[in-house]
């Protein structure tokens, strides 16, 4: 199966940039490290600049801030590798929903571990059987966020140019 590191350009003008409010910061912290957030159904707020909708949004912190239809679909695909949480978006749009990634994974070799460089996540490779079939997660001590095959190709059926993806590569089994 092929995987991808996800980025979002921030040189693609014109699109929402997004982020947590600084009142609502703690829930980074737990977002970035996979915990299940229980959901009381008080929606998040979320920070929007004045740019065009776009239906999947890494943000800040690289949490993902998408469509609901859009995170239905991956869920859909990922049913254990994701929560989906509300969320409030100060530009008034509704219909968007954070994903939790659930799943953060040890999946560098330690001694290349600091090879693994946001520009160039390909020139350390990661442990195949660590992933577990997993399709979507987060990489420990890394920002990265790293789709499946099946992943990436929901995001790019629905529209998204905004995220740019990099093959990951492994080590020889």
């Amino acid at each position: 199966m092929t995987y991808y590191r996800i980025e979002e350009s921030i040189h693609d003008d014109g699109y929402w940039v997004v982020g947590i409010n600084d009142e609502h910061a703690q829930w980074l912290w737990h977002l970035r490290r996979g915990f299940r957030i229980a959901d009381t159904g008080e929606a998040v707020p979320i920070e929007v600049n004045d740019g065009a909708e776009t239906p999947f949004a890494l943000g800040f912190y690289q949490v993902p801030v998408v469509s609901l239809s859009l995170a239905q679909e991956l869920v859909a695909v990922a049913p254990d590798d994701l929560q989906i949480l509300p969320a409030k978006l100060s530009n008034g749009v509704s219909g968007f929903v954070i994903l939790n990634i659930l799943h953060v994974l040890d999946v560098l070799i330690p001694e290349l571990a600091s090879r693994w460089e946001l520009s160039q996540p390909s020139s350390s490779p990661l442990r195949r059987e660590r992933i577990r079939g997993h399709q979507i997660f987060r990489i420990l001590n890394s920002p990265a966020v790293v789709v499946s095959q099946a992943v990436w190709n929901k995001i790019t059926q629905a529209g998204v140019r905004n995220i740019h993806s990099e093959p990951v590569s492994f080590l020889p089994t």
